[in-house]
């Protein structure tokens, strides 16, 4: 018995060694998984708003065509309508993709953007 009492403040520290030395491990793997996580995320959406910025240049593009401004080859109403309703489509994905990391609330927040217009 005086053996195993002379031991087990080894043990203890051992063990407790251990545990601490898991504990630091997990705080830090943890948080190297976020900062992943968040590089990711910056790239993603940087991405999401350039391509939205792309889609709202097609619009523009669109009714710049139509007759908003100068342009030497215009576009009749219906090729119009049909360009700038294609481009108001791209955009929407676009928007939604922007959003989407929020909850996706895109569409609801673009059609409530609409309809107060």
């Amino acid at each position: 018995m005086a053996g195993l009492a002379g031991q087990l403040p080894v043990l203890i520290g051992v063990v407790v060694g251990a545990a601490s030395t898991y504990l630091a491990t997990a705080a830090t793997e943890r948080l190297r998984w976020r900062r992943r996580t968040q590089v990711r995320w910056d790239e993603q959406r940087a991405i999401a708003y350039t391509e939205y910025g792309h889609a709202v240049s097609r619009c523009v593009a669109v009714a710049r065509r139509r007759g908003v401004g100068h342009f030497p080859h215009p576009l009749t109403f219906d090729e119009g309508r049909a360009e700038l309703s294609i481009a108001e489509g791209e955009g929407e994905v676009r928007w939604e993709s922007i959003l989407r990391p929020v909850g996706g609330v895109g569409g609801c927040w673009r059609r409530l953007g609409g309809a107060l217009v």
